[in-house]
C-alpha cells in the first residue's frame, strides 16, 4: 500500500516537474526571441543613421519632403521601442516573481484559491503572456507613430 501511494505521488510529481520544465523552456525561448528582436531594432537604427545623409539629400528635392518626415518617425518609433520592450519584460518578470513568492508576512492570495501548485503555474503563465505582449510592442509603437504604410485594407 505504501509503495502504491509513493508511486502515485511520484507520478504526479514527475508530470508537474515536466510541465514546469516546459514552461521554463518557453520563457527562455521567448526571452531569446525578445533579445533578437531588440538587436534587429538596434541594427535598423544604426542603418538609418548611416543612411541619413542620403535620405536628407533626397528629401531636398521638391515633392519628396515626406522621406525625411518618415525617417524621423521611424527613428522615433525604434528609439521608443527599446525601452518599452525592456520595461515591459522587467515589469512582467517582477509581477510573475512577486506572484510566485508572495508576501512573507501574509499568505499569497492565490494560495487560498488552489494552493502552491496554482501559484507555481500562474507565475510562468503571467511571464509568458507578458513577454508575448512585449514582443508585439515595437510593431504597435511603429504603427502608432508612423501609421499604416499601405499594406492593409482601408476601413470604410
Amino acid at each position: 500500500l505504501i509503495f502504491y501511494r509513493a508511486l502515485a505521488q511520484s507520478g504526479i510529481g514527475i508530470a508537474l516537474m515536466l510541465l514546469t520544465l516546459v514552461l521554463i523552456a518557453a520563457i527562455i525561448i521567448i526571452y531569446i526571441m525578445m533579445a533578437i528582436k531588440l538587436l534587429i531594432i538596434y541594427l535598423k537604427m544604426l542603418a538609418m543613421i548611416i543612411y541619413a545623409p542620403i535620405v536628407f539629400a533626397v528629401s531636398a528635392i521638391p515633392g519628396s519632403e515626406d522621406h525625411m518626415v518618415n525617417w524621423f518617425k521611424k527613428l522615433l518609433a525604434y528609439t521608443l521601442s527599446l525601452p518599452a520592450v525592456t520595461g515591459a519584460a522587467a515589469l512582467t518578470s517582477l509581477l510573475g516573481i512577486s506572484v510566485l513568492l508572495g508576501n512573507s508576512n501574509s499568505p499569497n492570495a492565490l494560495v487560498w484559491y488552489g494552493g502552491v501548485l496554482v501559484t507555481m503555474f500562474v507565475s510562468p503563465i503571467i511571464i509568458i503572456g507578458g513577454f508575448f505582449i512585449a514582443l508585439k510592442l515595437p510593431d504597435q509603437i511603429e504603427a502608432a507613430i508612423v501609421g499604416d504604410t499601405g499594406g492593409g485594407k482601408k476601413r470604410r
